[in-house]
């Protein structure tokens, strides 16, 4: 937790940000790690909510910790509402945890939010939302989007307490049919209204890099990408099995690992270097 929150603001110094990848196998993570390694450049390897108790199940969380997680790559529990996985991932030792709390009333928002924030107790660090991201993400969601609203933005940063906060500005989860429904201004006016915290950007793949880079000025410092990453393992497990006649799991995990290295690459030095 101590490293992520000097990372954090390290990436505000500079301008940058971490690129937060959803993991959903083994391959991923170890690519990430290996990459970040290779870079000497921070990343999160960030799992859903319903990803917890099949990682845990298969590899256990405690031990993929103390492999995976160091000062360079930090695990995080995306979206969840879920108060006993939430628990679980700051007692299992995970750098952050989010609570999604956006569909709530701002006051039950707030009182969750400070619950969850008192159990992390310095352990890890708290993302929170207003205004709710659009789309599903596995099985998170409700499909719709909004923005956020100033009142209960103010009111929320008044009285909750929190590490790092993301904002419903049009952004959402899947492929964007349009995105000048996202409202990058709308980060600007929230540094405006509650001064200048550290923001998530949800939603990443599909998003212009000018319209990313912008959202970094407004110190965007964690940005979440899921789409983007299903979508190339997708590609790269169903290129092996086009070009190979025998089954290899040996082959297939190295060339999914490359290649998934390679996707990783360019993010990482466009947006955190």
């Amino acid at each position: 937790m101590v490293e992520l929150k000097e990372t954090i603001q390290d990436l505000i110094k500079r301008k940058k940000s971490l690129l937060a990848f959803n993991i959903q196998n083994i391959w991923q993570l170890e690519a990430l790690y290996e990459t970040s390694n290779l870079l000497s450049l921070p990343v999160m390897a960030q799992f859903s909510s319903k990803y917890i108790n099949y990682f845990d199940g298969h590899f256990d969380f405690k031990r993929l910790i103390s492999k995976y997680q160091n000062n360079k790559v930090f695990f995080h529990l995306d979206h969840s509402n879920n108060s006993s996985i939430i628990q679980f991932c700051i007692d299992c030792g995970f750098a952050s945890v989010m609570y999604d709390g956006s569909y709530e009333h701002v006051s039950i928002n707030i009182d969750n939010s400070n619950k969850f924030y008192k159990y992390a107790d310095n352990k890890s660090l708290l993302e929170v939302e207003i205004g709710s991201i659009g789309g599903v993400e596995d099985g998170f969601g409700s499909g719709n989007l909004n923005y956020y609203n100033d009142s209960e933005l103010v009111i929320f940063a008044k009285n909750a307490k929190f590490d790092l906060l993301a904002l419903g500005i049009g952004n959402l989860h899947g492929e964007y049919n349009d995105v000048n429904r996202v409202k990058i201004e709308l980060l600007e006016h929230s540094n405006q209204l509650i001064g200048k915290v550290p923001l998530v950007l949800h939603g990443g793949t599909g998003l212009p890099d000018d319209m990313i880079f912008k959202a970094i000025d407004y110190v965007v410092v964690k940005i979440n990408i899921s789409t983007s990453l299903k979508a190339e393992t997708a590609k790269l497990i169903s290129n092996f099995y086009n070009t190979e006649k025998y089954y290899d799991e040996m082959k297939l995990s190295m060339n999914v690992k490359e290649g998934l290295a390679n996707y990783f690459t360019p993010f990482i030095l466009k947006f955190t270097k």
